[in-house]
C-alpha cells in the first residue's frame, strides 16, 4: 500500500530499514513483508493507532515482478 492507514502519509516517501517502513508524517511503522503495524505514531499530540496495511504476494521472474492482486 502507498498510503499510511493512520493519516494517509505517503509511505514511498518514508524510510525503510530492516524490512520496516516508517511513515514520514507521524512515524507509524509497518513490516513490508506482511503489512502489519509494528509501531504506533510517535508524536505525543497525535492519538490513535494505524491499522495493518494490505499486502500482496509477489514473485520475481527474470526482470519481471509479478504481483498477485487476488
Amino acid at each position: 500500500a502507498e498510503r499510511c492507514t493512520h493519516r494517509g502519509g505517503s509511505l514511498s516517501k518514508g524510510t525503510l530499514a530492516d524490512g520496516v517502513v516508517t511513515c514520514p508524517r507521524h512515524g507509524a511503522r509497518f513490516d513490508v513483508r506482511t503489512g502489519k503495524n509494528v509501531g504506533s505514531p510517535r508524536i505525543l499530540l497525535v492519538k490513535g493507532r494505524a491499522d495493518d496495511l494490505r499486502s500482496y504476494a509477489v514473485q520475481v521472474e527474470g526482470d519481471d515482478v509479478l504481483v498477485d492482486l487476488g
